[in-house]
């Protein structure tokens, strides 16, 4: 299977439970307001079983929200973990 170019279409399929890792590099929001953020997952994670987005080992994750002055984590879902992530 192809990766994802951005972690977004990785929230979009992602289950409780389910981890994705990202590799580094900047991603941007993409603007118009909370509901066009960075990360945004489409399902809830459960107790014990949450959705969690993942910094790549010795990778540096960026999530820019300066340009658009909007929100890099829409989650708005139960039991999301990011882990790693830097925000500017």
């Amino acid at each position: 299977a192809l990766p994802w170019a951005t972690p977004q279409k990785a929230g979009t399929v992602m289950v409780a439970g389910d981890t994705t890792i990202v590799h580094g590099g900047t991603y941007a929001a993409l603007g118009g307001g909370f509901e066009n953020p960075a990360i945004r997952p489409t399902n809830d994670g459960i107790p014990g079983s949450p959705i969690t987005f993942q910094a790549a080992s010795g990778e540096i994750v960026n999530l820019d929200c300066q340009n658009v002055g909007e929100a890099a984590i829409g989650s708005r879902k139960n039991y999301t973990t990011i882990k790693g992530f830097t925000v500017s």
